[in-house]
């Protein structure tokens, strides 16, 4: 399950055409959301709530600030 974290880069991924599985948010995140919840749900991508360990497990102690983006493997031809 390939990952995006950090605000900047899961922003511009909402606003890129790249396939997104769901946008994960740690359930203490709760300040600048607003416009990463938007763009989700103009995408239609779900957005799930997990616990704080949960989140940090799945960053792999990368700087996540709190979300990451679930993102489909890149297919090369």
């Amino acid at each position: 399950m390939p990952l995006i974290y950090g605000m900047h880069p899961v922003e511009e991924a909402l606003k890129g055409k790249r396939r997104i599985r769901r946008l994960i948010v740690s359930k203490s995140r709760k300040k600048n959301l607003g416009e990463l919840l938007a763009l989700a749900n103009s995408r239609g991508v779900e957005v799930v709530f997990e616990d704080d360990y949960k989140v940090e497990k799945l960053a792999a102690g990368g700087n996540h600030q709190g979300v990451l983006l679930d993102i489909e493997d890149v297919r090369f031809w």
